[in-house]
């Protein structure tokens, strides 16, 4: 479990190299933070969709998880530098679109927004396949379910942070965009080589294949099991708008930011780790609600109505007792200091993301 974690925890990290390095990559194109981030998001969590609900069918058929995992890891490297090298002729390439469609909102547009969504969804794909994957190779009882699939999100998400930071703060800044995505791509080779060493060994549980699948009335996984399908459907369609919700709060908090921090790398490497470090913290403390929860889909339901509350108070709250022109004028005071810049920046971040953040990561697990 262990070793599972720790390659997992790499794993989030090299997906946060690729979206920051890209995001930046976009902006030479689309010229704005938030479109840029809007792109990249899109393409990643279309992508990730699709490869937790294709690629985690076939978990649950596979007799050695770790090995079809390696495979995932060595397919995103070789996707990602593929996707990687035809980005850096995207420029061109949108030049060229411009001579041949015009100035035309209503085609250049949605054209240039497609090609760049194509370009990063085939690693995305793979991406999303890991955490079924792993999620079918860790849980070999269903009243487990929750608490490894806690565990397992909040590694990955913290991976994320840890491939936000390095990347925004250091490696970019030092190495250019090209040499960080290299590093990453080397990072999935080695994860995808380690994970295939150790399948070799070792093969899923044959407890996870013929799992407890009857836990007793009483404990709070046997409410899961009486769920009809009408309040299925209503739980997957309430995930399906909380993720709306969720990254529509992130896009309009970074871009309410940007007029504060600027529309740089660093300013986008302090508002993503923010939101995936309340994401994280979310994933782990929801291990403890769902041990005592009696009923989830109801602590689901007042996870919902939290953070409609906390969202639409947290911008206003925020500029209420930190008015938006002196905080300007104190960063144009400080702009020669990058350490008071940074802390500045982070202090916004996160007064403004990490409770919001917080719950909608306690969502998913």
């Amino acid at each position: 479990t262990a070793l599972v974690l720790s390659l997992f925890f790499v794993s989030g990290a090299t997906a946060l190299v690729y979206e920051v390095v890209w995001s930046r990559m976009m902006m030479h194109v689309f010229g704005s933070t938030a479109l840029a981030v809007g792109t990249v998001l899109a393409a990643f969590m279309t992508g990730m969709a699709l490869g937790a609900w294709l690629i985690g069918r076939v978990a649950d058929q596979s007799h050695n998880c770790l090995r079809l995992y390696a495979w995932l890891e060595l397919g995103i490297a070789l996707a990602a530098l593929g996707s990687h090298l035809l980005l850096s002729q995207l420029g061109p390439a949108h030049r060229a679109m411009y001579e041949l469609l015009g100035s035309s909102a209503a085609v250049f547009g949605p054209t240039r927004f497609l090609l760049a969504f194509l370009l990063v969804m085939a690693p995305t794909v793979l991406m999303g396949a890991t955490l079924p994957v792993l999620a079918r190779y860790l849980v070999n009882r269903q009243t487990l379910v929750g608490v490894k699939l806690s565990t397992l999100y909040a590694t990955n998400t913290l991976g994320a942070v840890t491939g936000v930071l390095l990347t925004g703060f250091f490696l970019i800044g030092r190495f250019g965009i090209h040499l960080p995505v290299y590093l990453a791509v080397a990072g999935n080779l080695l994860i995808g080589a380690v994970a295939w060493f150790v399948s070799l060994r070792t093969r899923t549980p044959v407890s996870a294949e013929h799992a407890d699948e009857t836990p007793s009335a009483g404990s709070p996984a046997g409410t899961a099991e009486s769920l009809g399908p009408g309040v299925y459907r209503i739980i997957l369609l309430g995930l399906g708008v909380s993720g709306f919700t969720s990254f529509a709060y992130e896009i309009y908090w970074t871009r309410s930011l940007v007029f504060i921090l600027g529309n740089s790398t660093y300013a986008l490497t302090t508002m993503l780790s923010a939101f995936l470090t309340g994401i994280a913290l979310g994933g782990y403390l929801a291990r403890f609600a769902i041990k005592w929860a009696h009923d989830r889909s109801v602590v689901f339901g007042w996870i919902q109505v939290g953070l409609g509350l906390i969202s639409a108070l947290a911008l206003p709250l925020l500029f209420f007792f930190a008015d938006a022109q002196s905080l300007g004028q104190y960063l144009d005071s400080t702009s020669s200091q990058a350490a008071s810049l940074i802390f500045t920046g982070f202090a916004l971040a996160y007064l403004l993301m990490l409770i919001p953040a917080t719950l909608i990561g306690a969502t998913f697990p």
